[in-house]
């Protein structure tokens, strides 16, 4: 049999808890082959336990080092890495926490796996070449109404109907970390990345208007139109100018 072969025997043997790897090994001098099996397979879930940890170390810090142990148990026996990499092992956590007793009762736990996890992606997103306030400068005023904006590729909004946030930002403060409580109204978070620096904050209802429309590829006019409804008509242009430029400097708007 290849070495190929064996190495993927080995990994199914982990992996589905079977003895699939076992006639094909030779008795040690000490102990069994399960024994030996074992060693690996513990090295392995521990392995996938630190990946988990250092994507989630919030939600780690929330839950508690114990809890947060077996549910990394769980969630590794539910969504198995078959992958050499482990860069995307914990894409799925979420998901694994709004389907699973007894994590889906507690909703917050979900929030802030995927708070993390946008950190992550936002981390790793692909650069794109930056709009800049010079090149709203330069445009014509005749295509201002048909300009269309595009968000850089690292930016994500994010819905929080629990105060996730709350919980994320004692954490990592290191103070008190409060109950978790459903909020009245969701908060609606924009996570991006600064040059090498994940940033975050909450959006006003008008920014998390502008923000849709601009994924929506809408138009400036037509986001002008949208923003009439929430303010006078006479300040939409001017507020929208303004979040442009912010916008702008935070890095978060890109060239087509």
């Amino acid at each position: 049999m290849k070495l190929t072969e064996l190495h993927t025997l080995l990994q199914d043997s982990i992996l589905t808890s079977k003895p699939l790897i076992n006639p094909y090994l030779d008795f040690p001098p000490k102990g069994s082959i399960a024994d030996r099996v074992a060693i690996y397979a513990n090295g392995f879930y521990a392995r996938l336990e630190e990946a988990l940890m250092s994507d989630y170390s919030t939600l780690a810090e929330v839950m508690g080092e114990n809890k947060f142990s077996q549910m990394s148990q769980s969630y590794t026996h539910a969504y198995p890495s078959y992958n050499y990499s482990l860069n995307n092992f914990g894409e799925n956590l979420s998901q694994f926490l709004t389907e699973t007793l007894p994590y889906k009762k507690k909703n917050h736990l979900a929030e802030i796996a995927v708070f993390e996890w946008a950190e992550y992606q936002a981390l790793v997103a692909r650069d794109a070449n930056l709009l800049s306030v010079a090149d709203l400068q330069s445009l014509p005023l005749s295509q201002w109404p048909e300009m269309k904006f595009h968000l850089h590729p690292s930016c994500k909004i994010l819905t929080m109907h629990w105060n996730s946030l709350s919980l994320i930002k004692a954490s990592r403060s290191n103070k008190s970390i409060p109950a978790p409580k459903k909020l009245k109204n969701p908060q609606f978070i924009m996570i991006w990345r600064h040059q090498l620096e994940v940033r975050y904050r909450k959006l006003e209802y008008s920014e998390l208007t502008m923000l849709n429309a601009i994924i929506q590829e809408a138009s400036f006019i037509n986001i002008c139109e949208m923003l009439s409804h929430q303010m006078p008509e006479d300040e939409v242009a001017s507020y929208l100018v303004r979040e442009l430029h912010a916008w702008i400097q935070e890095n978060c708007l890109i060239k087509r």
